[in-house]
């Protein structure tokens, strides 16, 4: 079984296309949620710290 997962993950990692610039992780979650039509722009998050989110004025 493990060599059948291994086979399906190495066809499917060389069947993708190379030629093409590969879309940032963000354009392909928006792209998910485009039809939401969120009305506020998502900012970018390059180079900062994560936090851990406040809820409820804690």
């Amino acid at each position: 079984m493990e060599q059948e997962v291994r086979l399906s993950l190495r066809q499917a990692v060389q069947s993708e296309p190379r030629d093409e610039k590969p879309e940032g992780l963000g354009r392909r979650i928006a792209a998910l949620f485009a039809e939401a039509q969120v009305e506020h722009p998502i900012p970018e998050w390059h180079g900062e710290e994560a936090r851990p989110a406040v809820l409820g004025g804690c």
